[in-house]
């Protein structure tokens, strides 16, 4: 396995995570190695190094090549800051005589050439010599010519820059010093004050935040970071969950633990008071490009979570963007702590058009309308409350038996006896032989069809969606088959995965469905 792994990084090194990812061999290999991206633990599974370094911090993982670095930068690290004293002292002592001489020469020439004096510390002849040096235009020109000619011959790019270097120096220079003289003082005061900002973080979120202090978002994070008003690993978005559920009383809550499933994977928010888990996606980090995420990840954890009898509710951050309401509805009825409540006895059944259905599935049910023949209507005197839809299936069901697909159940209100009712009504007027639905393992466990008599028959595993990261859409993976693809132009000799990458797409897997069966024959 180690060869193989080795072998991967040799001939694909840009590639390997993927490969490796996608060989459930080499990927069961790995999986329980230190790390948290797939490169980490590849490369712990083959050279099997301490994380830890001399002073007892964690080592930072640089890439597989690399290897690790050290905990952090020679400013923080005492172990980095070491090793380079022990180098620069090593290639020192390492210089014969006349390599020091050389040195030497060489500084001087080039004090001599810029300042015209041979020590650059003489500041003052220096500093006027530099002055004088920018003051002629030709000489300037000349020097930018001078570097040019040397970028391209060293690095075959004439305007070459170290990047990393760059980046370093722009994270020094972003000191609150700086941030001070950028922005104006009363700006800054509103941000540096922790009350003021405290209360403004309680009623506004953070682009408005941004917005009413004339700065930019980041800025806003940097000083709720530093006052440690927020957790700077979670998202806006996540931490609007939380104060949410705490709205409704949820007191007891547990955030971003790792001692809840045997894996170790992260759980975002767990409220143990409700054996009920919540994760929070961010479809730019849920992807199936990013290291650490498979075909089943999703879809592993949810099923952990069931093992252990606890309730695992995922919401990307697309649906809670777009759908915030009716998510904090679904939150609410898995609480129980909705007040509302009718009870189906008191209501009427009448079948209702596909407009009217359309209406309410678009406004209650977290994945809209999907077409349908039968549909169904519970009314509290003249207001729709809660529907049913129903289906010929196209698949799941023999050839000979005489069956229907329940496709949509939702309601505005918590309605007890709803589904049930809606459900009898249905077998009387058709009189199936046998009723199929599936529950989407993002929302829910399927204990309403347990209620309603249903067995469970099978465990789907992960599908998946394809995603517009400009639109932070997801788009059903049929839109994108092969041959819709080749039908408007693209190439018949690329996979479907191979062509939607050209054009920008990223695949998001689910967390995997139940299929549900329920035997009407008497």
């Amino acid at each position: 396995m180690k060869h193989q792994i080795l072998e991967l990084v040799r001939q694909h090194p840009k590639q390997f995570s993927q490969l490796i990812k996608r060989d459930k061999q080499l990927f069961s290999y790995i999986k329980d190695s230190c790390g948290d991206s797939i490169a980490e633990k590849a490369y712990n599974a083959v050279y099997e190094e301490s994380q830890i370094c001399k002073n007892n911090s964690h080592k930072k993982f640089r890439s597989f090549q690399q290897g690790y670095g050290f905990c952090g930068s020679s400013k923080h690290c005492a172990c980095a800051k070491q090793s380079i004293s022990q180098k620069v002292s090593a290639a020192k002592q390492a210089y014969t005589p006349d390599q020091k001489n050389s040195i030497l020469e060489k500084r001087t020439a080039t004090n001599l050439k810029k300042y015209g004096v041979a020590n650059s510390a003489q500041t003052e002849i220096a500093k006027s010599k530099h002055a004088e040096f920018y003051a002629d235009q030709e000489k300037v020109n000349t020097a930018v010519e001078q570097a040019r000619t040397t970028k391209l011959l060293k690095y075959s790019n004439s305007t070459y820059n170290n990047a990393e270097k760059i980046k370093k120096t722009w994270q020094e220079k972003y000191t609150d010093l700086y941030w001070n003289n950028f922005y104006p003082d009363k700006e800054i005061e509103t941000l540096a004050d922790k009350n003021q900002l405290f209360n403004l973080y309680k009623q506004k979120s953070i682009p408005e935040i941004a917005q009413h202090c004339n700065v930019h978002i980041q800025t806003v994070y940097k000083y709720l970071n530093k006052h440690k008003l927020r957790d700077p690993f979670s998202s806006s978005e996540e931490t609007e969950v939380v104060r949410f559920l705490q709205s409704l009383g949820v007191e007891n809550i547990v955030r971003n633990t790792r001692t809840l499933l045997p894996s170790r994977k992260e759980i975002d928010i767990y409220l143990p008071d409700y054996n009920l888990a919540i994760e929070y996606n961010g479809v730019y980090w849920h992807h199936e490009d990013v290291d650490h995420i498979t075909k089943s990840y999703h879809y592993d954890k949810f099923q952990e979570c069931e093992k252990l009898g606890i309730q695992l509710i995922t919401i990307f951050s697309n649906f809670w963007k777009s759908q915030p309401d009716r998510i904090k509805q679904i939150l609410r009825n898995r609480l129980g702590i909705d007040n509302e409540r009718i009870h189906a006895r008191n209501c009427s059944i009448q079948y209702i058009t596909t407009k009217q259905a359309k209406t309410f599935f678009q406004q209650n049910h977290i994945q809209g309308y999907s077409v349908s023949s039968v549909r169904l209507g519970l009314f509290e005197k003249d207001q729709l409350v809660a529907a049913m839809t129903f289906s010929r299936p196209r698949t799941g069901i023999g050839k000979s038996e005489k069956g229907w697909e329940l496709v949509r159940f939702a309601s505005n209100t918590r309605v007890a006896g709803g589904a049930s009712k809606l459900l009898r009504h249905f077998i009387k007027d058709y009189s199936p032989e046998c009723v199929i639905s599936y529950s989407d393992n993002e929302w829910s466990n399927g204990n309403l069809y347990k209620t309603l008599g249903f067995d469970l028959e099978s465990n789907i595993p992960a599908s998946y969606w394809y995603l517009k990261p400009r639109e932070e859409r997801f788009y059903h993976r049929y839109n994108f088959a092969k041959h819709k693809l080749v039908e408007k132009g693209h190439d018949a000799t690329l996979t479907e995965r191979e062509i939607t990458r050209q054009i920008g797409l990223l695949k998001v897997w689910d967390c995997g469905k139940k299929k549900w069966k329920l035997n009407c024959k008497l």
